[in-house]
């Protein structure tokens, strides 16, 4: 009976995690990619006033 509970509860922590990290992965590819777009914008927009 513990087991057949346990079984279920693991495979969604499990499940939970992995959600979780490839959220934050996703969160600091994304994060990294604007800033890259922000460093670039800069570099080619240098002599107008532009602020992030």
């Amino acid at each position: 009976i513990f087991v057949i509970f346990l079984g279920p509860m693991i495979l969604v922590l499990w499940n939970r995690t992995f959600d979780i990290f490839f959220g934050m992965i996703q969160i600091s590819l994304y994060l990294n990619l604007n800033i890259f777009i922000m460093r670039t914008v800069k570099g080619t927009h240098k002599n107008s006033n532009y602020c992030p």
